[in-house]
């Protein structure tokens, strides 16, 4: 017997602001906003922000305050990457599976400050853990490990993840 998935409109999810992930992770907020853990988190002169598989569009109300890099596969019914960088967000559209999509990261860090490391890094993917692809093993050694090597001291993780059991 083959079970039902629920629908979900994926492209609601993947072009939400930063409010709807700000609502998604309230319970790690703690009553605060990402606006103001950013203050409390720069590694440097300016807090450096990182968005994976996303549209980029939650971080348009970051990038007065940050330097912000959105990375995965842009759509351009939100915005295009010409609209995200008149808004100061760099867009890197690319495949998180390939090993070139983290060199891409690494080269952005550096054109930023040699050395540099992010101050938040965060993910809404809903839509994606519904492939077959990403199950735990991928997940790790695919998202989770190399955005946890790219993070600074202090820095902030806010991952969405189907995978509570190993949590």
């Amino acid at each position: 017997m083959a079970t039902q998935r629920k629908e979900t409109n994926f492209r609601a999810v993947f072009d939400s602001p930063l409010s709807d992930y700000e609502r998604v992770f309230r319970p790690l907020l703690g009553g605060a906003d990402f606006r103001s853990i950013l203050t409390k988190v720069r590694t440097g002169d300016r807090p450096l922000v990182l968005d994976l598989m996303t549209s980029g569009v939650n971080l348009v109300d970051l990038s007065d305050m940050a330097s912000c890099l959105a990375v995965g596969y842009q759509r351009p019914e939100a915005m295009t990457v010409q609209e995200l960088a008149e808004r100061d967000v760099t867009y890197i559209h690319t495949d998180l599976t390939e090993k070139t999509a983290w060199r891409d990261v690494d080269g952005w860090l550096g054109e930023q400050c040699p050395g540099s490391r992010f101050s938040l890094a965060m993910t809404r993917p809903e839509g994606a853990f519904y492939s077959q692809f990403w199950g735990f093993d991928n997940y790790c050694e695919l998202m989770l490990l190399p955005t946890l090597e790219r993070l600074g001291p202090g820095g902030i993780l806010f991952f969405q993840t189907p995978f509570r059991a190993y949590i």
